[in-house]
């Protein structure tokens, strides 16, 4: 079995047709990352028209995944791998037709969460500090000597 290399389009939009030995539909998947390095363990589902799941697995070591026998018809190809962004694409299937799908997957934004927690303060006591001036009650009103100077 021979598989002519087909491009993915942006998101939304369907992969390039590729004609291939007489058969049922195959499809071969290669999930790079940006620098091109494969990238094994990528979760990809191919769902069909109304959503349901028609194939589900892993990239393998080399960063592909192949599977045989496929209805033909319109799908789905997500892909999903920690530290991604998911991936997703239309794909047309046709009977005797086998489509080899090369995805480069971007890096998922960094994000960093941090949660402080703070216990109560307990207070272990309290302290004032006065000053108290008493003065006989025989010298109030009167002036005192040196005090008060003219």
């Amino acid at each position: 079995m021979s598989y002519a290399s087909a491009k993915t389009k942006p998101q939304g939009q369907a992969c390039q047709r590729v004609q291939g030995q007489q058969g049922s539909a195959n499809i071969f998947i290669v999930v790079t990352d940006p620098d091109g390095a494969v990238v094994p363990g990528a979760r990809i589902a191919l769902l069909d028209k109304s959503g349901k799941t028609r194939f589900s697995g892993k990239t393998d070591g080399a960063g592909t995944l192949m599977k045989s026998d496929l209805p033909a018809g319109d799908y789905t190809l997500k892909v999903a791998v920690s530290g991604f962004k998911e991936h997703s694409d239309a794909l047309q299937l046709e009977h005797s037709k086998n489509v080899q799908v090369n995805l480069k997957l971007s890096l998922a934004a960094a994000s960093v969460s941090v949660e402080v927690f703070a216990s109560p303060v307990e207070v272990v006591g309290t302290y004032s500090t006065s000053v108290t001036v008493t003065a006989p009650p025989s010298s109030i009103g009167r002036s005192q000597p040196g005090l008060m100077r003219q």
